[in-house]
């Protein structure tokens, strides 16, 4: 943080914009106790335990339950958790890195705060991809795609006194799929700038705008190799009754993936509910479009 807020104070002239990026390599493991968090590794191992997926899986053998992809299979043979003990170290240690990681950027906002730069800056923070953290005694991002791992922190601090109707009002919900790929645009838009050029996201203040993804700028993720390589694509969408899904088309395997996100059966392969019917053909019209 030393050394970013350095950066600022380098700049050679303070009335131009700045654009700085800080990227961190934590949380990942492999995991250690940060010097100073002894105490707080203690009380986080208290009462944190394992994912009731875990505990489920753990109790049959670790055998899959229900409809699974083989890739969950061999990351979970390979490269999983089948020891509780382990499995609790490893969540302890990743959350201690997340509370390592809050305080560092907390330093950071404060020396803006104290060089008056926070309130006339734009923040934005996110992460790159997700973690199972002993989901289904899997660790890591693995090379698939469900929740868990599509599923990231994206927060926005913009200016203070920003002109009214830039924004949805205080307190608002914008309930609209969003991905990564829509920052670039929203970074351009906030700088001012426009370009001709092809992209494949849309800036988020013209999605809050909207209030609705449009059709020619879907959400998709896709994964080719991780460790093994496990070909697949994956797209965001709100079905006919709104709800949002993911679906999943393994490129090398026969089964695919659908979840709901949010709720109490998110992490539940519903592609095969007769229930789910209807929206499991909605998803391969979307894949195919």
């Amino acid at each position: 943080m030393d050394r970013a807020l350095a950066t600022v104070d380098a700049r050679r002239d303070p009335a131009q914009p700045l654009y700085l990026q800080l990227d961190f390599f934590e949380p990942h493991q492999p995991f250690a106790i940060p010097g100073g968090m002894e105490e707080r590794e203690r009380e986080i191992r208290a009462v944190l335990g394992l994912p009731e997926s875990y505990e489920r899986l753990a109790a049959d053998g670790f055998r899959a339950q229900g409809p699974e992809p083989r890739v969950y299979r061999m990351y979970r043979r390979n490269w999983g958790l089948t020891d509780p003990a382990t499995a609790l170290d490893y969540r302890v240690a990743h959350q201690l890195q997340f509370e390592h990681l809050d305080g560092m950027i907390g330093r950071f906002l404060d020396g803006l705060a104290e060089r008056g730069l926070y309130d006339s800056s734009w923040v934005f923070f996110l992460a790159d991809h997700g973690e199972m953290n002993g989901e289904l005694a899997l660790l890591d991002k693995g090379a698939f795609l469900r929740p868990q791992v599509i599923r990231v922190p994206l927060v926005v601090k913009p200016p203070a006194g920003l002109a009214s109707g830039a924004l949805p009002a205080p307190g608002a919900t914008v309930d609209v799929p969003a991905s990564l790929l829509d920052l670039a645009p929203t970074v351009l838009e906030v700088a001012g700038l426009r370009t001709s050029e092809a992209r494949d996201g849309m800036s988020l203040l013209e999605l809050a705008r909207l209030g609705r993804r449009p059709d020619d700028r879907p959400v998709l993720c896709d994964v080719w190799s991780h460790v093994v390589p496990n070909p697949c694509i994956g797209t965001v969408f709100a079905s006919g009754d709104r709800d949002l899904h993911l679906f999943t088309y393994n490129a090398a395997d026969d089964l695919d993936e659908l979840y709901e996100l949010g709720g109490g059966r998110e992490g539940e392969n519903l592609l095969y509910d007769p229930a789910k019917a209807a929206v499991r053909s909605e998803a391969v019209r979307l894949m195919d479009r």
